[in-house]
């Protein structure tokens, strides 16, 4: 029984890292797109930041604007597009 046990579970491992992605990972200074849990259209889904500081290792605090946000590493994602973020926070000031 326990051959059974420890086969099926070995089996659900590795399908389950088969698909897993690694964990996001950001340092200070990363401009990132933070998701906004408070949006009211889907313009307002993602705004664009940069991580101020790492509280640990699934919590950043991001500058969002002239807000600081405190984020879980499931809310922000690495943006590509630094000029995009510089022309934003331009037009913001």
């Amino acid at each position: 029984m326990t051959k059974l046990v420890n086969k099926k579970q070995e089996f659900q491992k590795v399908q389950f890292d088969r698909t897993r992605k690694g964990e996001r990972m950001f340092d200070v200074g990363d401009v990132v797109k933070v998701k906004n849990t408070r949006a009211q259209s889907k313009t307002d889904k993602w705004l664009f930041g940069s991580i101020i500081e790492v509280k640990g290792p699934r919590n950043y605090v991001v500058k969002i604007g002239s807000e600081r946000k405190l984020v879980h590493a499931d809310h922000p994602i690495r943006t590509r597009f630094l000029l995009v973020y510089v022309l934003f926070y331009l037009f913001l000031i």
